[in-house]
């Protein structure tokens, strides 16, 4: 993202006021309103394999782990365009070929779902304290939450790292998601 293009707000507190959609209020989010899409490796499936012991059981399900090859016992899910292709650089496009995939054959469930959080499959959540602190946001606007590199690669570029992780609302989701690999992105 150009950092020009950055919305200019004194506080989030105030974002009810510019879009009309009313105060932000706590809203009560059930795990099921989140939907964790996680880069996953059939190399490191150990790794997914303890994110489905561990912190994906407090996402009652509500999560998709994309990989280069499929494994239904820990679930591991591959695409046409993801299979067999292993290496650092394939990997950093599976989520959004799967985010791709889950709005074109899951869009039921996407229309459900308030907020999409991004991660890797060597990143620790607490899932809790993600319901927690997503509550005082509304899904409806265009909202992003992860840390952000600033003029790391590109002076005037700023953009997310998704190491750490990246939270899109549904709105953001929808508007960003479906023009990925298109040529609507300026990233081809």
């Amino acid at each position: 993202m150009i950092r020009s293009e950055f919305p200019q707000t004194e506080s989030a507190a105030k974002l009810g006021l510019v879009t009309g959609f009313g105060p932000l209020l706590p809203t009560a989010l059930d795990s099921k309103d989140v939907l964790f899409i996680v880069m996953g490796s059939a190399k490191q499936a150990h790794k997914a394999k303890l994110l489905t012991e561990t912190w994906l059981q407090w996402s009652q399900g509500n999560f998709f782990i994309f990989a280069d090859a499929a494994d239904a016992s820990i679930p591991l899910i591959t695409l046409p365009q993801l299979e067999n292709k292993p290496s650092r650089d394939d990997a950093q496009y599976r989520q959004f070929y799967g985010s791709q995939w889950l709005i074109s054959n899951k869009s039921e469930l996407i229309k459900k779902v308030k907020w999409f959080v991004f991660t890797d499959d060597d990143t620790w959540i607490n899932v809790p304290a993600i319901l927690s602190y997503l509550k005082f946001f509304d899904h409806r606007l265009l909202l992003s939450i992860g840390y952000i590199w600033d003029d790391m690669w590109v002076t005037g570029w700023a953009y997310f790292t998704g190491g750490g992780g990246i939270v899109l609302s549904q709105a953001a989701f929808l508007s960003i998601i479906p023009s990925i690999f298109t040529k609507e992105c300026p990233f081809q």
